[in-house]
Order: C-alpha cells, then structure tokens, then sequence
C-alpha cells in the first residue's frame, strides 16, 4: 500500500494515512478516533524509502458492573451476571483487522468480608475462565492464588479493590468481534462470604 506524502502541520481527519517529514526523518502517521490507543499516533520509519507500515493499536471492551459477586466458604462455580460485546467497524474492531493477543481485565470497588473473621481467597485452583457465544470450550484467563483478596477485620471488614489484567493471551478463543461469557471456577473463600462490590470484567484487544 502506498500512503500519500501529508505537510507537517495538516490537520486531516480521522482515518487519514500517509508520511511526513521532520528534521529530515520520514514518520508514518495516522489520525487515530479518540481512545483507540494508548501510543503516539506517529512511529518513525526506520528506513526513509519505506512506504508503509503495520501500527498495533488496542480497545477495551467492559461487561455492565455487576453490584456484588459473592464468593462462599465452599468451592462453586460463579457466573458473572453480564457478558462482554466486541464489536466491529468503527466502535470496535476495523474490519479487516488481525488480532495480536487478548487478556482479561478485571476490576471490583471494595472487597468485603460477611463471615466475622479475617477473610481471603482460600482455592489454589480457583481461576476465571472465557468462553465464546458458539460455545467453544471455557479458557483459562486469569487465575488467583490462595491468600488473595484478603480483609484483616481487625482493620476493617472492607477494604479497597482492585484493577487487574491477566498475562495469558487469550486469542485462540477472542478471534473475532462476537458476545463473550465469563465464570470463575473452584471460587472458594476462608468464610462465607467474601464480596466484590461493583464488580466489572473486560477485554483488552491488540490488533494490526
């Protein structure tokens, strides 16, 4: 693909393409919608006679919040109560698109202890699995450690939550813009209960 030389100054619009020159260095550039990536939206050219160049960028795709997710004394299977939707096109997606690698993001406001006694995840085994709207087969996202999420009650029995993203790339089974199911397998806490309040589960997607 060949992109058309663009001033240093144009202001262009949103999905224009092409080089430009600085201090005698050739950048590609492209006008990115608002939020799309987390990059400078110009990367140098290594050799000043390429025209073209593959730019990865990423989306978040959030399910509702949930108001609490409750995680008993016994080993069970927990459902988040709402998916995930990946589009495609402009608010997604572009058509077209390869996608790179997928992790699990997963966030909740307070973490809340109901037993009366210090409290944690207590389930080396527990983990949060990923499916797609065809059913495919549950793939393993992110998973806990025993000890994890704990309340001290002497302290308090609510503490702060948590924003974390998982390390596994999930791609083989978030190939394609589609709806997407969650469950968090052998949840287990010391007592019953242990809360996530305001729980949110997500998807991040780099594509090229």
């Amino acid at each position: 693909m060949k992109y058309n030389r663009i001033p240093q100054n144009h202001i262009g619009k949103v999905g224009d393409m092409g080089v430009t020159t600085v201090s005698g260095i050739d950048y590609f550039i492209v006008k990115l919608p608002s939020g799309w990536a987390k990059f400078s939206p110009s990367v140098v050219i290594t050799e000043t006679t390429t025209e073209e160049a593959d730019v990865t960028t990423s989306k978040d795709f959030w399910a509702a919040t949930q108001n609490t997710l409750v995680i008993t004394g016994s080993s069970t299977t927990v459902t988040p109560s709402n998916t995930v939707t990946v589009q495609s096109g402009d608010s997604g997606i572009p058509v077209g698109a390869t996608i790179d690698c997928v992790h699990i993001l997963l966030k909740w406001r307070q973490t809340e202890d109901t037993s009366g006694s210090d409290n944690a995840i207590n389930n080396a085994s527990m983990a949060v699995q990923i499916d797609d709207d065809s059913d495919t087969g549950w793939l393993t996202a992110y998973a806990f450690t025993n000890g994890d999420c704990a309340v001290d009650i002497d302290t308090s029995a609510i503490t702060g939550g948590d924003m974390r993203e998982g390390i596994t790339d999930i791609s083989s089974r978030v190939d394609a813009a589609d709806v997407y199911d969650a469950q968090i397998i052998n949840a287990q806490a010391t007592g019953s209960n242990l809360i996530l309040r305001d729980f949110q589960w997500g998807i991040r997607i780099w594509w090229h």
